[in-house]
């Protein structure tokens, strides 16, 4: 199912979206991004983590275009946390990433379970359908791990947090990556509980417009016809 898509949520202000789970649609080169505002991984089939990290001038490509101003979505999900951080670790992220989430789980390897995830909710603009399994109590929420330890002050920026009482843990988090940004979700978009979510496009809706600006090209060509006009 191919999960490659547009989106333009503002009218005043359309973003170009990319929800990619497919190696061979991903560009060669950094300039194949051009167009694009914002693109999203999957991280749902491992076999498309690994097939994509197998292919270096493809993890160059992306790496370079956030370098130069893109804007990178990692929504992780926690069962395959041990190919995201293999992914995030390619050589060809040169520089490297200045935090890449650890490979496992902080709980024992295993993923941290959450009755809901309200802050999540909030952040999105959802009131009052905080994301949760009808059941709660036998179906806790399932979460990556993106705090690999030891992060330095100011190598990212924790947009959101759990509100668990025996710790927080970050569930939404940016990291710089030159000119650019890669924000990681502790949460897959593809997962069973956000897909029937209700607050799901409303959800998405804000993301698009919190973190997709303009596309770098997009802007440079604004400001040469500013210049030349």
């Amino acid at each position: 199912d191919d999960k490659d898509a547009n989106a333009g949520f503002d009218q005043n202000n359309p973003r170009q979206v990319v929800f990619e789970n497919k190696v061979e649609r991903l560009p060669d080169v950094w300039f194949g991004y051009n167009s694009i505002d914002l693109t999203i991984l999957s991280t749902e089939n491992p076999g498309f983590i690994t097939g994509l990290n197998n292919q270096p001038a493809k993890v160059r490509a992306i790496a370079q275009w956030v370098r130069r101003g893109g804007r990178l979505v990692v929504p992780i999900t926690h069962l395959n946390q041990q190919q995201v951080h293999a992914l995030l670790s390619n050589p060809a992220w040169d520089p490297p990433i200045p935090v890449v989430p650890p490979p496992k789980g902080a709980n024992n390897g295993e993923a941290l379970t959450l009755p809901s995830l309200p802050t999540v909710a909030t952040w999105g603009g959802v009131q009052g359908d905080p994301l949760r399994f009808p059941d709660a109590k036998t179906h806790p929420v399932k979460i990556a791990t993106l705090d690999p330890g030891r992060v330095h002050p100011g190598d990212w920026d924790v947009k959101i947090e759990s509100e668990e009482a025996s710790g927080k843990r970050p569930l939404i988090a940016d990291v710089r990556y030159g000119l650019g940004r890669i924000t990681y979700m502790a949460f897959s978009l593809e997962d069973p509980l956000f897909r029937q979510w209700n607050g799901r496009d409303q959800f998405l809706q804000n993301m698009i417009n919190k973190l997709a600006p303009k596309a770098p090209a997009q802007v440079e060509e604004q400001r040469f016809a500013g210049r030349g006009g």
